[in-house]
């Protein structure tokens, strides 16, 4: 892992779990939202600062940010199915059809399997989740 601390490095997912940096478990400190970036602040179990920087974001939906956020795993959403059904989530449907929406997250899943876009999840042990759409993730990771 980078040690420096200045330098963002890519994200390594092996098939879709998210496996360096390893963040199973880590403390959520913060996010922010600014100019089509969003960056997330983790303790990793390992004591390492890691921050996260998604880059080209289209869309973002986090739920349930409170005192103590532990996250499980981040993921990548590779799987045709289930980009249908987490574009479902993070694109609020309207009760009827709507022609330029269907269009619009079928390009979207398109772009998708095209490695164009991530689609990025993360779960929690406890506290907040999400789920993040942009074209690129990488990190930066320090030494506590």
């Amino acid at each position: 892992m980078n040690r420096s601390g200045n330098v963002f490095d890519n994200c390594r997912f092996d098939k879709s779990v998210l496996v360096y940096p390893m963040l199973h478990d880590a403390n959520l400190f913060s996010f922010e939202s600014k100019e089509g970036t969003f960056n997330i602040l983790l303790e990793s179990a390992d004591n390492n600062l890691v921050e996260l920087k998604f880059t080209g974001i289209v869309e973002l939906k986090l739920d349930n940010f409170r005192k103590g956020n532990i996250v499980l795993d981040f993921f990548r959403i590779i799987e045709s199915s289930a980009i249908q059904s987490e574009l479902e989530i993070l694109f609020e449907q309207p009760n009827t059809y709507n022609e330029k929406l269907a269009r619009f997250m079928s390009d979207t899943e398109g772009r998708i399997l095209k490695d164009e876009l991530k689609l990025i999840g993360f779960s929690e042990s406890y506290g907040c989740h999400g789920l993040i759409l942009c074209e690129e993730v990488m990190f930066r990771a320090s030494r506590i």
